[in-house]
C-alpha cells in the first residue's frame, strides 16, 4: 500500500533528480516569549526565545497598555518556554509590529490558559485578515482536553496549544498582529512564532482538485489559511525539530482513525527520492517512511479518519503518498478510492501513475466546501468494494454491484424519494401507506421523518431489528432515508452520496458487532 499523510487547512476567505531531505533555510525566524524580559533557551524544542519586554516589536507605551504575568502553576507536561509567562492586554487593542521580508509566513500563536483566563475573550487580526473572533483560549483548550485526552494518562485539564496560520506578506514587508479584547474582558498571548516558507509550498502551488464543483477559492497571495490538522499516518508524533526547517509539528493519527479497522503500519528506513515536483522540504522523510495500509484484505473494510471541522467554510486537504512496500512495484498493483466529505475525490487512485516508482513521494491537493457537520470524513476504499447495504450484513453473502450497474437498474436513480420510502419500509417492516392509521402514521415517509427528528426511531422499527441494529447504525440509516425524502428534489443527496452513507451505516454496524464479540 501507500504512505498516506494529511494536512487540513481552513481557508480564511475574507475581503480584507534524487536528494536527501535537507532543511529549508528560512529567511525570517522569530520566536517571541511574551511576558518575559530576557532571552531564554527551551530544552523541549531546542530553540532560543527572545523576551518581548524590551522588544523592538512593541510600542514604547507597553507598560501602560499591557502587563506581563507569570503562571502560578505549570503542569509538568507543559514546557516552561514560552508557556510560563504571558502578556495581558486590557486596552481596546494592542499591536505587535514585525519587520519581515516579502513572501509567505507561518504565524503561530501559543496559548496556555490557566483558570485566571477563564473569562478572557478576544479577537486577533493580522494584516487585514481576521484570524480569531471573540475567541476563548480557555474553552478551546478545554475542548482539546476532553476530545483528545488518553484514558488513564495524567494530562493537564487545560493544555497548552498552538493556533497556526499561513499569511502572505506583501510589499509593505510588515506583519502586524493586533489583539482586541471583547467588551469587559481581556486578551493574552504566551508566545509568537513567525517562520518564512518556500514561495510555492502552499501558495500558488499545484492546482487543487475542487470537489463537487468546477471552481472554488484560489490559494494565492490574497488568501490566508489556518492549519487545522497535520497528521503523520501510521507513524508517531514529529516534533518541531524533526521538520524540514519550518518547525512544523506532525501529529500521529491514532486519535482520528475510525473504528477497529486501523489497517497495517509498514515502515521503511530507506531514503526518500525527492523530486522537483515534490521537493525535499515538502514533508520530512519520517512522514513518507511510515504509512497505514489496507494490505491484502482491502476488499473487506475501509480506512476512515474522522476530522471534526466547522461548517460553512472551504477546506484544503493535502494528501501525501509514497510506496514503501517492495512487492508493490508497478501501476495497477494498488488502486483505491478516496472519499472526502462524503464525496468522491479519486475514483481509481493509483499513485504509481503519479510518481516515478517506489520511494518517490507525491502529494495531491483537494478543496471542498463543508456545508453541514456530517461532512468530516477522509476515507480510503478498495475500488471493487460496493456492497448492497440493505442486504445480508455478512460480506461473504453480500451481492456486489458496480455503481454503473446500479444506475442502469434504477434508470439513473431518477427518484431518490423511492429510496427514502424503501429505507423506512426495510426498518419498520410495514407498507408505505396504511390509511387506517390516521393522518400522523398513515404515511410511512412522514411518520419515519417525524420519529427520526424526535430521536425515537427505535420505537417504530421492526422488533426483530431492535435488539440487533446498533444505535449509531440506526441513526445513520435514518439520516439517509430522511435526506432522500427532502421535499426539495435539489436538496436530496446524489446517488454516489447515498451509496457512501449506506455503506458507512453498514460499517458502523460491523464495528459494533466486532466490539461486542471482543467484550
Amino acid at each position: 500500500m501507500f504512505a498516506f499523510s494529511l494536512q487540513f487547512f481552513f481557508g480564511l476567505l475574507f475581503a480584507i533528480t534524487t536528494t536527501i531531505a535537507q532543511p529549508y533555510k528560512a529567511t525570517d525566524i522569530i520566536f517571541l516569549n511574551c511576558g518575559s524580559s530576557t532571552p531564554s533557551y527551551s530544552n523541549s524544542d531546542l530553540r532560543y526565545w527572545d523576551g518581548d519586554e524590551h522588544s523592538k516589536f512593541l510600542a514604547s507605551n507597553i507598560n501602560t497598555t499591557s502587563f506581563s504575568s507569570t503562571a502560578n502553576h505549570l503542569n509538568a507536561s507543559v514546557p516552561p518556554i514560552p508557556y510560563s509567562t504571558a502578556r495581558i492586554f486590557t486596552t481596546s487593542s494592542f499591536t505587535y509590529m514585525f519587520p519581515v521580508s516579502r513572501g509567505p509566513k507561518f504565524l503561530r500563536l501559543h496559548f496556555y490558559p490557566t483558570t485566571d483566563t477563564e473569562q478572557s475573550f478576544f479577537s486577533v487580526s493580522c494584516n487585514g485578515y481576521s484570524l480569531l473572533t471573540n475567541f476563548s483560549a480557555f474553552l478551546a483548550a478545554s475542548y482539546l482536553a476532553n476530545t483528545f485526552s488518553d484514558p488513564g494518562i495524567d494530562e493537564p485539564q487545560v493544555p497548552a496549544f498552538v493556533k497556526e496560520f499561513l499569511i502572505y506578506v506583501k510589499d509593505t514587508q510588515i506583519l502586524n498582529i493586533t489583539f482586541t479584547p471583547s467588551p469587559n474582558s481581556f486578551a493574552f498571548i504566551n508566545g509568537i512564532e513567525i517562520i518564512s516558507m518556500p514561495e510555492n509550498l502552499y501558495f500558488n502551488a499545484k492546482t487543487p482538485k475542487y470537489l463537487n464543483q468546477y471552481t472554488g477559492p484560489i490559494i494565492d497571495k490574497g488568501t490566508a489559511l489556518e492549519n487545522i490538522y497535520r497528521l503523520n499516518m501510521g507513524g508517531g508524533d514529529l516534533v518541531v525539530g524533526g521538520d524540514t526547517g519550518m518547525y512544523r509539528s506532525w501529529d500521529k493519527d491514532d486519535d482520528y482513525i475510525y473504528g477497529a479497522a486501523a489497517g497495517l503500519r509498514p515502515v521503511t528506513n530507506k531514503s526518500i527520492m525527492y523530486t522537483m515536483e515534490t521537493p525535499n522540504y515538502t514533508a520530512p522523510e519520517e512522514v513518507y517512511q511510515t504509512q497505514r495500509s489496507m494490505g491484502k484484505l482491502s476488499d473487506t473494510y475501509n480506512l476512515t479518519w474522522i476530522l471534526p471541522v466547522d461548517s460553512g467554510f472551504y477546506y484544503m486537504i493535502r494528501l501525501h503518498f509514497c510506496n514503501i512496500i517492495p512487492q508493490y512495484n508497478k501501476s495497477g498493483k494498488v488502486v483505491f478510492r478516496i472519499f472526502i466529505n462524503n464525496q468522491t475525490a479519486e475514483e481509481k487512485a493509483d499513485p504509481f501513475n503519479w510518481t516515478e516508482g517506489s520511494g518517490y513521494p507525491v502529494f495531491k491537493d483537494y478543496i471542498v466546501f463543508v456545508k453541514d457537520t456530517d461532512g468530516r470524513l477522509v476515507r480510503l476504499q478498495s475500488p471493487d468494494k460496493l456492497y448492497d447495504a440493505v442486504g445480508d450484513r455478512s460480506p461473504a453473502q453480500c451481492s456486489r454491484f458496480s455503481l454503473e450497474e446500479m444506475k442502469a437498474a434504477t434508470d439513473e436513480f431518477n427518484d431518490n424519494f423511492v429510496i427514502g420510502n424503501g429505507g423506512f419500509e426495510v426498518l419498520c417492516a410495514r407498507p408505505v401507506i396504511i390509511a387506517e392509521l390516521g393522518d400522523e402514521q398513515a404515511s410511512l415517509a412522514e411518520w419515519g421523518k417525524t420519529c427520526y427528528g424526535k430521536g425515537i426511531l427505535l420505537d417504530i422499527i421492526d422488533p426483530k431489528l431492535g435488539g440487533e441494529i446498533a444505535p449509531e447504525c440506526l441513526r445513520k440509516f435514518g439520516d439517509v432515508a430522511s435526506k432522500c425524502l427532502h421535499e426539495e428534489g435539489s436538496e436530496r443527496p446524489a446517488m454516489e452520496e447515498v451509496v457512501w452513507r449506506l455503506e458507512f451505516a453498514l460499517q458502523l454496524q460491523e464495528d459494533a458487532e466486532t466490539m461486542s464479540k471482543n467484550i
